[in-house]
């Protein structure tokens, strides 16, 4: 199974909450890079097992031996059973090998930001008990937003209020939203203005020298 989607959309929550159910009859094991030598050994020892494995290199770079794996040849039999859970931000660098045929892969699920009714439902469980706000202009203004997104505009809201008078409303939770995006957007331009600046260094310097060598004198 590969659970895709953008960074905070709450694959690894989603992942998390199945092991939860499913603990008392599997083992819920995270492996990363890892996924086939636990495959190996659960079904070596006859262990039930649920991997959780993110942003695998082997799905970006695959190589004979994972899509052998993933086609079931040289996939460890447990008869005890074995669930790998890939996630990724990225689906579309996934190796066309493995995105493009069926059966390496048994489901995709997409995991995407929440719409309207369900980003206010998210909001409810970070808003303070005794705050009453309108759950449709709730979800109106945190529209297509990631459960991440959420919970940081809720709490940069409340702490736009704290020390004043003002009230938690709507309206405060719309201007948290712009101005974490502002936030945002401004972390990647200086962070795009860096790369460039790098490259520019580079292509007139050459390569960064070595410091460590710098070390010895």
């Amino acid at each position: 199974m590969l659970f895709t989607g953008p960074p905070g959309t709450g694959k690894t929550t989603i992942a998390k909450a199945l092991g939860a159910k499913y603990q008392d009859k599997y083992v819920f094991v995270y492996a990363d890079d890892y996924f086939k030598d636990v495959c190996y050994a659960a079904a070596q020892k006859k262990i039930p097992v649920i991997i959780i494995a993110e942003e695998v290199d082997e799905l970006y770079r695959a190589d004979a031996g994972t899509l052998s794996f993933l086609d079931g040849a040289d996939t460890p039999r447990n008869l005890a059973g074995t669930y790998v859970i890939f996630s990724t931000n990225y689906p579309n660098r996934i190796d066309p090998r493995i995105r493009k045929r069926p059966g390496r892969i048994d489901r995709i699920i997409s995991v995407g930001a929440f719409r309207t009714k369900a980003a206010a439902a998210c909001a409810k469980m970070y808003l303070p008990d005794d705050i009453n706000i309108d759950l449709k202009e709730l979800g109106a203004v945190l529209d297509r937003t990631t459960p991440a997104e959420i919970k940081e505009i809720i709490n940069i809201a409340i702490g736009m209020i704290r020390g004043t008078k003002n009230e938690l409303t709507v309206d405060v939770i719309k201007n948290a939203r712009a101005f974490l995006k502002g936030t945002l957007d401004l972390s990647v331009q200086e962070a795009e203005e860096d790369i460039e600046e790098r490259e520019e260094i580079f292509k007139k310097n050459g390569a960064q020298p070595d410091y460590s060598s710098y070390l010895e004198d």
